[in-house]
């Protein structure tokens, strides 16, 4: 583990931003996506659009 944790090490920042972008992403997804589905759902089409959600 301290092996891999060493090789790792250098690269923590990069790893950190990208973990904080994938965190970013995923919140905007679903909150586009929950208020796409509402759009759809209140706006257009009358109930179709659940997405399972």
């Amino acid at each position: 583990m301290r092996l891999l944790l060493s090789y790792i090490k250098p690269y923590k920042k990069y790893f950190l931003s990208a973990a904080a972008v994938v965190i970013i992403s995923s919140g905007a997804i679903l909150a586009f996506g929950r208020g796409l589905s509402a759009l759809i759902d209140d706006g257009l089409f009358g109930g179709d659009a659940g997405f399972g959600l």
